[in-house]
């Protein structure tokens, strides 16, 4: 016998004994990559603005859908287009914007919760 190769050599990978190999033990590595919080800030911050234009909500409302879906574009997309309605519910969601029904924007809503009232414009969520 060849003393360099032999059938018990252990090469780090499992074969079964007819010599064919058990791909749920083949050692798989898996890919990241180590990103500075600059890097990451700027992701986030791009994802959330397409989530926002995409959809045609908030950035707060676009935080709201990725924090919902892993921070997940894909996800995101995926769940609002096959039920938006749905989505809306789950994450908290109202179903039109504040000013939907043509209010003039110097008129005040009351507030269901605590009788106050506000002025229109202040109701959009939107940086100050």
């Amino acid at each position: 016998m060849d003393p360099e190769f032999s059938m018990n050599d252990d090469d780090g990978v499992d074969s079964d004994s007819d010599g064919s190999l058990d791909p749920s033990k083949i050692f798989r590595q898996k890919s990241y990559t180590i990103m500075k919080e600059e890097d990451i800030r700027r992701r986030l911050e791009g994802e959330i603005t397409e989530i926002a234009t995409v959809l045609s909500v908030s950035r707060v409302a676009a935080c709201t859908l990725l924090r919902r879906y892993n921070w997940s574009v894909t996800a995101v997309h995926e769940a609002w287009f096959a039920d938006e309605e749905g989505v809306r519910k789950a994450v908290g969601l109202t179903e039109k914007p504040a000013n939907s029904a043509g209010l003039p924007r110097d008129q005040s809503v009351s507030c269901l919760i605590c009788f106050e009232s506000y002025p229109l414009d202040k109701l959009e969520d939107r940086p100050d």
